[in-house]
């Protein structure tokens, strides 16, 4: 028997990274061939630019067809639009409702091709302003409310909706806004008055919220980890300086190890131009997680 290059790339891989389980890689359509055979990973998550929308999934079927697929939807827009499905403007929540819809229908059509029981769609749900001093007027209940309708819609086509958090100081079209929703830990827990919500814990921005808080990053990710099970990984530096590879920010990796060995836990390195120089920026991730 002949054993091909892609089989010694395989067991190269499951060497390389044998200390971390159930981990995965951010990938677009164009790259998931080059991604699949140098890494080999659990699973793969994609990430949809709004153009996505007017892609059918159908014509990537040999790229899909039986592989574990997560969806990140898309949040801006090339007419500006930023998503926000928590917005108390009515027109903008209304445009944002309608298109979720066009997302949901794109998942299923992807959840269709992978024969996945079940598939995660990460969404950054909004809340964010441009004013600092509406930070306080924001009602938390009534966002989660609405989130609560999203999260049952949902479940009920087998997607489980991933709502990720935020940091304090988000980026849209260039501009520095203020998050309101999900920068507290504490908002994670809260929200289970309305529904059973999982979330998608992104430890870059999560540690840059806990440092603006004033608040223990470890202590808090162990007080919520019973409402995560997806996490996107990567470095930062407060106030700003999120999605760093591991090791040139602040965070103690150390402390937060057994995440990465868990098989509670799905997640990616969502390090900064990762994908650059045959993705370079991953697979340095990789390492220095597995090295931990």
């Amino acid at each position: 028997m002949s054993l091909s290059k892609s089989y010694f790339q395989s067991e190269e891989a499951v060497h390389k990274f044998k200390n971390i389980k159930n981990w995965g890689l951010p990938v677009r359509f164009r790259d998931m061939d080059q991604i699949e055979s140098k890494f080999r990973p659990n699973f793969l998550e994609y990430h949809m630019f709004s153009t996505d929308l007017n892609v059918n999934p159908n014509d990537h079927l040999s790229k899909l067809d039986n592989k574990t697929m997560s969806i990140h939807a898309p949040e801006q827009f090339k007419d500006g639009f930023i998503l926000d499905l928590v917005s108390e403007d009515q027109r903008i929540l209304k445009k944002s409702n309608e298109i979720f819809k066009k997302i949901i229908d794109w998942v299923l059509s992807v959840k269709n091709i992978t024969k996945q029981n079940k598939i995660n769609l990460i969404v950054n749900v909004g809340g964010a302003t441009t004013k600092e001093n509406h930070i306080d007027s924001f009602n938390k209940d009534i966002a989660f409310e609405k989130l609560a309708l999203i999260n049952e819609l949902c479940k009920g086509k087998n997607i489980n909706f991933l709502p990720q958090t935020m940091p304090p100081y988000p980026w849209h079209f260039g501009g520095q806004g203020f998050h309101r929703l999900f920068v507290d830990p504490d908002d994670l827990i809260k929200s289970q008055k309305w529904s059973e919500f999982k979330f998608c814990m992104d430890i870059s921005h999560t540690f840059m919220s806990c440092s603006h808080l004033n608040i223990d990053f470890v202590n808090s990710l162990d007080k919520v980890s019973p409402y995560f099970n997806y996490m996107h990984v990567a470095d930062a530096i407060y106030p700003g300086e999120e999605g760093i590879n591991i090791g040139d920010g602040f965070i103690d990796f150390n402390k937060i190890k057994r995440y990465f060995n868990s098989n509670k836990i799905m997640w990616i390195p969502e390090v900064w131009n990762g994908h650059l120089d045959n993705f370079k920026g991953f697979e340095d991730a990789l390492i220095k997680i597995n090295q931990i």
